[in-house]
């Protein structure tokens, strides 16, 4: 698989860039921040496309639109209209669709706009339309752009973390990675601060509490520890190292000479 990016490099570094056939789910609740990290990625997923593919019959990005409207009209992004009164309105219909493209004109990429959109609309809230398109696009080779938000729920959003590449949690102005299949484990669950100024997007965390979070992360899972022995060891609570290795606080100097004393 060929990596390829988000487009925009604070991010990808967090994530530790994409993959391609991931199916990425972001979990927001901010429709403009979804739909500027959709757009720049749409944007790079075009601006890589082979010479004179959007001339093609296939569109180098497919969207599907519940009503977001995140694109303008363009050539590389081929738009399928799912709103109410469609012929593609039904989560049954759509995904017969998409599972026929994904066999016969795969796209390069595939956007998909915000379930809560279709929450009423189907009697699930999108949840079992997510089960059967995201291993269709992870077997085609068609990185996927899905959100959801907290209105999916703790128990539909663990289901949706078990079956996809990736899953980012975007919302009160922090990104967190819970899921990145195929990169390190050190990644995951560091706390970024998220600022988004116009069409950029910047996740930034604090310089000595990002390298405290990965080499602390990093320390354990090479020793083969759970994060309740290493605070045995360290003589603070799990709780506390938890939160160590997400960024969300630091610890004490006196803690960690008591850490690298002990290991």
């Amino acid at each position: 698989m060929e990596p390829i990016t988000t487009g925009f490099a604070t991010v990808d570094a967090a994530l530790g860039g994409l993959i391609t056939g991931d199916n990425v789910v972001w979990i927001s609740d901010d429709p403009a921040l979804y739909a500027a990290l959709a757009r720049r990625f749409a944007d790079t997923i075009s601006a890589a496309a082979p010479r004179g593919a959007k001339s093609r019959a296939t569109a180098p990005v497919l969207y599907v639109d519940f009503g977001a409207h995140l694109f303008e009209r363009d050539d590389a992004v081929e738009r399928l209209d799912a709103a109410p009164g469609t012929p593609l309105r039904s989560a049954a219909a759509l995904a017969a669709e998409l599972e026929r493209r994904a066999q016969q004109h795969p796209p390069a990429a595939l956007v998909i706009d915000p379930l809560a959109r279709v929450a009423r609309r189907w009697s699930d809230g999108g949840q079992g339309f997510f089960e059967r398109i995201c291993p269709a696009m992870l077997h085609a080779g068609v990185t996927a752009y899905w959100c959801v938000g907290s209105a999916f729920g703790r128990v539909a959003i663990e289901q949706v973390r078990q079956i996809t590449q990736c899953l980012l949690d975007v919302r009160d102005g922090r990104l967190r990675v819970l899921k990145a299949e195929g990169r390190p484990d050190a990644l995951l669950g560091i706390t970024y601060q998220l600022r988004q100024e116009g069409d950029e997007i910047v996740a930034a965390s604090a310089p000595a509490g990002g390298r405290l979070a990965r080499g602390l992360s990093a320390l354990r899972a090479q020793l083969g520890l759970t994060q309740h022995e290493l605070a045995q060891l360290a003589g603070v609570t799990p709780s506390a190292i938890s939160q160590a290795e997400s960024g969300s606080r630091g610890l004490s100097l006196d803690t960690l000479v008591t850490i690298a004393d002990r290991l």
